[in-house]
């Protein structure tokens, strides 16, 4: 899933790169931000309390711009996804645990901008591919009637765990230009989640998602010989 990844995020610059050199409308950036995990889960017990968590993201946008209302935006980007669970047995503690699910995405999505050559707002929407590597657990759990603090990695099991991801994915923002060459930014996104966390091995299964809502700054700036078009 790694090396599909890579593929695809080289398929998605070689050819967007080669028209920048001649247009000069690609944009190349960084940008970080705070990330909301929602938790979703289809059937099984209620016993369960799951709340939102709390994380972060950063990655590297890429953005063609076709003309000055239409443009293409894609990336590589790190993502934590977390949520929050919580059991109650007879009001004593069973366990208190936060968990984050980290993932590499690449997001293609099509943009629609309002641009007066200074200040630019825009919409888009898509889909994004991802690549789930890491799962890391804390909190307090009772272990023997006695809690215990728990705090490490998850391993991730291929045969059970969805080490693929992929979504729905929503966007809106808006930017300030500085000169014909940069842009600085603030953009909103809601992912929904296609794939669950655990694959179907077993009848009855508890279906997963985990969907993210992150609000990101960034900066960026073209690449080529041309400035933003008007």
């Amino acid at each position: 899933m790694k090396k599909t990844l890579i593929i695809l995020l080289i398929a998605l610059m070689v050819p967007a790169s080669l028209f920048a050199s001649r247009a000069g409308t690609l944009s190349l950036g960084l940008e970080a931000g705070y990330t909301l995990g929602l938790y979703d889960q289809k059937g099984g017990s209620s016993a369960t309390t799951y709340s939102p968590g709390h994380a972060f993201g950063i990655g590297v946008p890429l953005e063609y711009h076709f003309t000055n209302w239409l443009s293409f935006a894609s990336g590589l980007f790190y993502e934590g996804r977390a949520y929050g669970s919580e059991r109650m047995y007879e009001d004593e503690l069973v366990f208190n645990l936060r968990n984050t699910e980290h993932f590499f995405d690449v997001p293609v999505a099509l943009r629609l901008s309002l641009d007066n050559g200074v200040v630019r707002g825009f919409i888009g929407a898509g889909v994004y591919l991802g690549w789930r590597f890491r799962s890391t657990e804390d909190g307090k759990s009772m272990i023997l009637g006695a809690p215990e603090n728990t705090s490490g990695v998850i391993e991730l099991n291929p045969n059970a765990d969805n080490i693929f991801d992929s979504g729905f994915l929503a966007e809106l923002g808006g930017g300030v230009r500085f000169g014909n060459r940069s842009e600085m930014y603030i953009a909103a996104r809601y992912k929904y989640s296609f794939t669950a966390l655990d694959k179907n091995y077993q009848d009855n299964m508890i279906n997963r998602y985990l969907d993210a809502f992150s609000v990101s700054i960034g900066y960026n700036i073209l690449i080529g010989n041309g400035d933003y078009l008007r």
